[in-house]
């Protein structure tokens, strides 16, 4: 017999205790490598301080305006049709959205120059950069934009 299928409940993701947000809560826990929380924690900090030194302005408000503009509405599966494998376009929900759109981000910092030493540098360039539609997270969620629509027209095909 086959086992019955429960819907699995999704975690909800606790507020940061410093800044009282989701996002930085949701940052930290992507940044965490081999359980050190403390570690990702005080590198979200440092980004947090070198954002409000290089803008002067809020920083929380510069990682939504960055999360805002990376963010993807899209995403591309694979679906195999006959003998053919078609790229299909499925809508994201937001929680999914803005997971995708960290994990972006926190790897365009892991691949960016190594002039940039420290992590809480790049990331806070990143941020910065991507709250001004410049960075690399954004020209990645505009790709897969992109693909999207060209294959819009085979999904309805199908």
């Amino acid at each position: 017999m086959s086992r019955s299928k429960k819907k699995i409940k999704k975690r909800i993701v606790d507020s940061d205790s410093f800044y009282n947000s989701q996002l930085i809560q949701m940052f930290i826990l992507r940044l965490i490598k081999k359980g050190k929380k403390r570690l990702a924690y005080k590198i979200i900090l440092e980004t947090l301080k070198n954002i409000k030194n290089k803008t002067q302005t809020d920083p929380i408000e510069i990682i939504e305006q960055a999360l805002r503009y990376t963010t993807p509405s899209v995403e591309i599966k694979a679906r195999r049709i006959g003998g053919t494998v078609n790229s299909i376009p499925v809508e994201l929900s937001v929680y999914r959205g803005t997971s995708l759109a960290i994990r972006w981000i926190l790897s365009s910092c892991k691949t960016k120059s190594v002039k940039i030493k420290t992590m809480s540098n790049r990331l806070a360039n990143e941020l910065i950069d991507n709250s001004n539609k410049i960075g690399n997270a954004v020209r990645k969620k505009e790709e897969i934009h992109k693909i999207a629509n060209i294959n819009i027209r085979t999904s309805k095909n199908i």
